[in-house]
């Protein structure tokens, strides 16, 4: 299944913003699922920036595939996209050096980049770029 950005539907939910240390302005954390046009849960995503800080792109992060816990790690995926502001545009972020403590695979762009994934990857960003309300301020 082909997935497209206008057919997903975003829930948003946790939002959090803290003060920066060095500037007082916030740095700005939210949370959402991607559901499919049928309601099916697809993905997690998580963005983060800060609003006083221009010269740091805003971080697109999801995860996908089966996060039950009876998953293992080869059936989770996360990769993550960097939105740059000044392009108008986005570009895959290179997360296999990023282990965490979530057991996972994080993909690089190399990963994603002319596989049949990328098609579902870039739709999963553009739904939660162009859909939720919080990030009105980055596509302004």
């Amino acid at each position: 299944m082909t997935l497209v950005w206008e057919d997903l539907r975003i829930v948003e939910t946790d939002f959090e913003s803290t003060p920066c240390d060095c500037c007082g302005k916030n740095t700005v954390q939210i949370n959402g699922d991607i559901e499919d046009a049928k309601g099916q849960w697809i993905a997690f995503y998580w963005v983060r920036y800060a609003e006083g800080h221009p010269e740091l792109d805003p971080v697109f992060r999801f995860g996908t595939g089966n996060w039950s816990e009876e998953a293992t790690a080869e059936q989770r995926w996360c990769f993550g996209l960097a939105y740059n502001k000044d392009s108008g545009g986005a570009r895959l972020l290179d997360l296999s050096s990023e282990r965490g403590d979530v057991k996972a695979i994080y993909l690089d762009r190399d990963d994603i980049l002319g596989s049949s994934f990328a098609a579902e990857a870039f739709a999963m960003w553009d739904a939660v770029f162009m859909k939720d309300s919080r990030l009105d301020d980055l596509r302004k």
